[in-house]
Order: C-alpha cells, then structure tokens, then sequence
C-alpha cells in the first residue's frame, strides 16, 4: 500500500520487445510463498537488450534508445520527489552507506536480467532468455488497450469477442510495442519510495518463440509507428552521467 503517488506523461516505445510472464488478457494476483498477493492485474515484464543508440544532440553524443529515455524520465521523477537531500540508490542500502546516513533507497521497475537469469538458474528453472538484458515491468489493475499490426495496418481489440480473438498476438515470447505511464509513489510501512510503471497499451508486432510462464487508445498511440516500427531491440542501460546506483530490484 503507499500513501502517495504522483502521475507523469505517459511514455510511449517506439521499437518492439519480447515480453515475458504476459498476463495481458487476463489479470494474475502476484503470488509469493505459494500465497496469492494483492488483487489480480494485468502485467508484462518486457526483455530489452541494452545496446545503445547514440545520437549527437548539441554537439554531444546521447543515448536515444527508448530504455534510456525511460531510465532518464524515471530518474528525473525520483530526484523530484527527493526531499531527503541524500542520494538515490536503487535497491538496499550497503552497511556503509547506512552508517553514513548518505544515501536513501528507492524502487524502480527495471533489473539486471543476468541476476534474474542466475536466480532461476539455482531454482533451476530456464531463465536464459533474460541473460545479457535489462527487464522492464508494467501492470494495471485495468486491462491495456490491445492492437496489432497486420497487413501495414493496426487493428484493435475493443470487444470481449476480439480480445477472446486475440491470444495469438499476447503471449510470452511475442514482440510487442508497450506504452506506459509513469507513476511516483511515496512508500510506507517500511517500502522505499519509488517509480512504478502502468501499462496503458500494447502493439503487437511479430511473432517469436514462446517463453515459459504467464485505457489508452490503442490507435492515438501507435498511429504514427507504421513503417517506423523496428524489429530489432537496439535499448540501453542508464544515461550516461545518472545518479543512480546500477542495483536494481522490483517484484
């Protein structure tokens, strides 16, 4: 539960990524221990490669991938809300830094996908799809608005008979296109105030290999990404100079 949230701009990728843990057209409760947390919601949690895409902007060479733009919005909206005059860090704190009193911890909805992938490797279970990458999560308790491109054409799913219709474009392993909105919360009962990201809307853009586990409009969003659109995920890690620790953590 938090005590406090702030809404952002909503922010819009314009290149596709595979999705893992896709519960897109039905909403999942989070279950921890065997235990079902929380009420059901719709979420994905999106596998993007980090490789940069440099741009020279005023003279200056800056990674315009949509991963650093999102890491640079999330940043900025954190040190918004930073009344401490501490420095950010994402995840726990190191027994050094609490005896200083120099920095506070905060959440943010990215992580390391190789710490993930080790993790499941122990439990042994496949998690190998996640080496290498950074995993980016959004939910809602609303389902996203649905749309996928077929024939250089979007189509949307607005009725109960399309979505039933549409399973074969959300799954675990699809390339989609998200947009969310980000939201700021301030934490409480011993949480960490963070970022968390809502998913507005979903595009469908190619088929890949399926993965194993689980109210926008979607044609405003996505009209002006027909033949711009790209296959591959050229995405980055955090923007050169950002004041965050690289720990990251989220459920």
């Amino acid at each position: 539960m938090t005590t406090e949230s702030k809404k952002q701009e909503d922010f819009n990728f314009t290149t596709s990524h595979r999705v893992s843990y896709a519960d897109i057209l039905e909403p999942r409760a989070f279950v921890k221990g065997g235990q079902k947390k929380g009420e059901p919601k719709y979420s994905g949690t999106f596998i993007i490669d980090p490789t940069p895409v440099m741009k020279t902007i005023d003279g200056k060479e800056v990674d315009m991938s949509d991963l650093a733009q999102l890491k640079r919005a999330c940043t900025a909206m954190l040190n918004a809300n930073n009344k401490s005059g501490k420095k950010l860090k994402i995840g726990r704190l190191t027994e050094e830094q609490e005896q200083a009193g120099t920095h506070v911890e905060v959440q943010v909805p990215w992580k390391d996908g190789t710490k993930e992938a080790d993790k499941m490797k122990a439990k042994g279970k496949d998690g190998e799809a996640f080496r290498g990458m950074v995993l980016v999560k959004g939910t809602s308790k609303y389902q996203p608005a649905l749309a996928a491109i077929e024939n250089k054409k979007i189509i949307e799913f607005t009725t109960p008979e399309s979505v039933a219709g549409a399973k074969k474009f959300f799954y675990s392993g699809a390339y989609l296109v998200p947009s969310f909105g980000l939201h700021a919360y301030k934490g409480d009962e011993g949480k960490p105030d963070g970022v968390s990201l809502y998913l507005n809307a979903v595009l469908f853009a190619k088929h890949g290999p399926r993965l194993g586990g689980r109210s926008a409009n979607a044609t405003d969003t996505f009209k002006g990404y027909i033949g711009s659109i790209s296959d591959e995920d050229p995405t980055a890690g955090a923007a050169s100079g950002e004041s965050l620790d690289d720990e990251d953590t989220f459920e």
